[in-house]
């Protein structure tokens, strides 16, 4: 038997660790599953302090070079910047995935955490550049570490992100059908950074509302923006139509939310994979995303919702209005979606992994 190293020093409860924690749990799953022997490498550290968070991780990276459970494995597997100092052996693959690529998320970043972010990019990109290959979700993700990285095009290959679907749909058919007559709900999941632009979609619900009263916009996720988009809300208005649920680590509460909601929505300029629109067609939901990232990858070739630009809460709030509005076109939109997802498999992508593996 295969054995296989995972490192990660991101939180892997979904909470906190949102779209990452969910790959590295079903990818590990799924090569396991394959007859690969995974040791899954993640310490619990602790990132209410964004600053000293990183810090650690980094320390602990330096630490884990010397660790000799790398002496018993075949491959090892390094998310992002994990695994810099693993020194590269003859005979056992590194392999990297690039969850992130923190380079391209300086610019969308205030400080400090735009220099925290320069500091992982910098170690991402010597651990990128020195791994066997390197394994992004999207193709906008691998046309960013090329770039940025100046890692050789050979060595970087896309393979998007799977859904267990078999559990999706068992929890789905766990909870309750919701009230024909519910208030128009809107949803989005999302962590509170700048880059996911919840800021745009708070500005659109007056529009909204102009035209749905009683709208509901339901906002799954915490973060760095929490109290400054809170304030938001209330400085024009629009608090009584949101509600903030904060991070949620129950599974089967976020499906809940998916089946409650008429529109889901995400107005990101910056995810390298956006599992969460993903979660959004397994739910037979019609999207309004923006047209940025690796939003167009998933939802154009699915035809299961609305391209919008960035930043533009007009055009957001039109596009939520249209769907809304429109009953018929929500459901042919969700059914696009569904049958869309349908082939996305945590099984597809492990298998896609370990042919790459070789």
């Amino acid at each position: 038997m295969h054995k296989a190293l995972f490192l990660t020093t991101w939180p892997l409860s979904l909470g906190q660790g949102s779209g990452t924690a969910l790959f590295v749990q079903s990818i590990r799953r799924a090569v396991e599953g394959m007859g690969t022997q995974v040791e899954l490498v993640n310490p619990p550290l602790d990132m209410q302090d964004y600053a000293r968070f990183t810090l650690e991780r980094l320390w602990y990276n330096v630490q884990f070079g010397r660790d000799p459970r790398l002496e018993q494995v075949d491959w090892v597997l390094g998310l992002d910047y994990d695994g810099f100092a693993i020194p590269r052996r003859s005979g056992q693959r590194f392999i990297g995935t690039a969850r992130a690529v923190f380079a391209d998320l300086v610019e969308t970043e205030p400080e400090p955490f735009r220099t925290l972010l320069q500091t992982q990019a910098f170690f991402e990109g010597h651990n990128l550049r020195s791994a066997e290959r390197v394994i992004t979700p999207s193709q906008y993700a691998r046309r960013k570490v090329i770039e940025y990285y100046q890692v050789p095009e050979g060595r970087v290959h896309a393979v998007p992100n799977g859904i267990d679907l078999a559990e999706w749909d068992a929890l789905w058919q766990s909870l309750a059908e919701p009230e024909a007559a519910r208030r128009p709900t809107v949803l989005a999941v999302s962590k509170l950074y700048p880059r996911k632009k919840i800021g745009v979609l708070v500005k659109a619900v007056p529009i909204v509302r102009s035209r749905f009263p009683d709208v509901e916009v339901r906002i799954v996720g915490g973060g760095f923006e929490w109290h400054a988009l809170r304030q938001l809300s209330r400085e024009i208005g629009a608090e009584s139509n949101i509600t903030w649920l904060g991070d949620i680590n129950d599974r089967r509460q976020v499906v809940a939310e998916f089946k409650r909601c008429h529109v889901f929505v995400h107005p990101s300029i910056q995810d390298a994979f956006a599992n969460v629109c993903l979660e959004a067609m397994a739910s037979s939901r019609p999207l309004v995303v923006s047209e940025a990232a690796s939003m167009p990858e998933l939802v154009r070739p699915a035809g299961s919702g609305s391209l919008v630009p960035p930043e533009d809460p007009e055009a957001l709030a039109q596009a939520i209005c249209d769907l809304l509005a429109n009953e018929e076109k929500r459901n042919r939109l969700g059914r696009a979606g569904r049958r869309f997802a349908e082939g996305m498999s945590w099984e597809n992508t492990a298998s896609r992994f370990l042919q790459l593996i070789g």
